[in-house]
């Protein structure tokens, strides 16, 4: 830069140095202050909200295609045509997250809330009025689209506007959100119309747009656009004046001037390339590559879209489809929370390896059994042992697996490739979603269901040895602390538990 340039940028750290000296004073004198997590949980709301509505998206498909199927139907659907209705939406999300992170990235992390609500509206409102196949096809990608422009959001939008100590907490919103939004759309679908579960859906972007007028933009983007002030403002909103955030507010504000020096070219190709390059991109690119790989291919969702298929090969019965969707539903969303309270208390890596050899040994101990069943026809008695383990398997991916991938695309990535980032993880994870839901079948029906339980039981092994290696501790440390041991070559990625 010249130095013409760097006169008005001098000029203004000037002046937030003198602004910062005056609120040293200030800050000592309301240290007291009541604790700001209720202001944090409303900033944090929009996105949770959201969720719900991503979570309907998911759960509409199980109780939508049962009814396009029946005789009296004024829709009819084949194999073929349910089947995209199913995958629409995980295809979608990951082509809306690779431009997710451009939108907010250029138009701020509220703002981003605004415009993405607005897609998902008004699919929701397309599927409630189609007239036939192709037009309920373009509400759900309307709704896919949007979800997955919003998912890259979530952890981004979560991170920031939360402190340390209640990070973990909100950062599990979505995904206990998302967890009730499946629920909701079931439970709705039992009872009601398709149209009229789309319709009342469509009421949940509505509500998200209307608390986004109550909460402020992230002062990690507004840090980001320079807006010093205004990031204060929020800043204080949020944390309030304490010592501890105040220091935290400085070390953003530095780190920020640090890294805009060293880029001054922010065009969209070259930050790609930029990102590459840089140790505090890559190692947390690969985590949480590997946290989502191992995640979906550790069966989570393909219980939850073939859970009728799974129990009826485990029980050997027939059974109530919509009791059984249901009871896993409500099992889902309790463990869920539960893992949201676990992350206020636990360290990540012991909530990681708890998980992780938790759904390995219920994973390989259902695929044992039900090969013992087909060897020995005199186990098939003692079937409600299965149910057991397949329970012992959702409790244990639930609280870990299940939600910790979501945490670390918000912990660990530098501000300035926040969005980058989460962007092209986020698109991954759900081609790897798009991938599971359309090989489930081929898998049950070649290797079986003790093959298949086997086979996710192996990737969840896998996935916990490599990732108990690599995955840092992110409990209670401030996100440039987080980036600080990327960036140090002399540091180990891991921390001991």
């Amino acid at each position: 830069m010249t130095q013409k340039e760097t006169e008005p940028l001098n000029k203004d750290i000037n002046n937030h140095v003198e602004i910062a000296k005056h609120l040293h004073v200030t800050d000592e004198i309301e240290t007291k202050e009541a604790s700001p997590f209720w202001r944090q949980a409303l900033g944090s709301s929009p996105p949770i909200i959201a969720s719900i509505s991503s979570g309907m998206l998911f759960g509409y498909s199980a109780t939508l295609i049962p009814e396009l199927q029946k005789p009296d139907s004024d829709i009819h659907v084949n194999l073929e045509f349910a089947s995209w209705i199913a995958s629409a939406v995980p295809l979608l999300m990951s082509f809306g997250c690779l431009v997710g992170g451009t939108i907010m990235e250029r138009y701020g992390r509220k703002n981003a809330h605004f415009i993405l609500c607005v897609p998902k509206f008004i699919g929701w409102l397309t599927i409630y009025l189609a007239p036939n196949f192709g037009i309920l096809l373009v509400g759900r990608i309307l709704g896919g689209l949007s979800a997955g422009l919003l998912a890259t959001l979530f952890p981004t939008y979560l991170g920031e506007v939360s402190e340390p100590k209640y990070r973990g907490f909100f950062l599990v919103g979505p995904s206990t959100a998302l967890a009730l939004g499946i629920l909701t759309t079931h439970v709705l679908g039992t009872f009601l119309h398709w149209r009229t579960v789309a319709l009342l859906a469509s009421v949940i972007p509505l509500f998200t747009v209307f608390v986004l007028f109550f909460v402020p933009e992230t002062p990690c983007w507004l840090i980001s656009q320079n807006k010093f002030n205004e990031a204060l403002d929020a800043f204080r909103w949020l944390r309030g004046r304490s010592v501890a955030s105040k220091h935290e507010f400085e070390q953003m504000w530095d780190k920020h001037k640090e890294t805009e020096a060293q880029n001054l070219d922010d065009s969209f190709w070259n930050k790609i390339y930029s990102a590459f390059k840089r140790p505090e991109f890559v190692k947390p690119f690969l985590i949480i590559f590997c946290c989502f790989f191992t995640m979906q291919f550790s069966g989570p969702y393909i219980v939850a879209f073939y859970s009728v298929t799974i129990l009826q090969e485990i029980l050997r019965m027939s059974i109530n489809e919509y009791l059984v969707m249901n009871a896993i539903d409500v099992l889902r969303l309790v463990m869920v929370i539960i893992a949201s309270v676990l992350l206020r208390v636990v360290k990540r890596r012991v909530l990681l390896l708890t998980s992780g050899i938790g759904t390995t040994v219920s994973a390989l101990g259902l695929a044992c059994f039900l090969y013992g069943q087909r060897i020995f026809p005199a186990l098939m008695e003692f079937s409600w042992f299965s149910v057991i383990l397949l329970v012992s398997y959702i409790f244990f991916i639930s609280i870990g697996f299940f939600v910790l991938p979501w945490c670390m695309a918000g912990e660990l990535y530098p501000l300035d490739c926040r969005g980058l980032g989460s962007s092209l993880n986020i698109s991954i994870n759900f081609f790897l979603f798009f991938i599971c839901v359309k090989i489930a079948p081929g898998l049950f029906s070649s290797l079986g269901m003790d093959g298949t339980f086997l086979f996710y039981g192996s990737v969840a092994l896998i996935g916990t040895i490599i990732l108990g290696i690599v995955l840092p501790e992110t409990k209670n440390r401030t996100l440039v602390d987080i980036q600080m041991q990327f960036i140090k070559k002399t540091d180990v990625i891991r921390n001991d538990i």
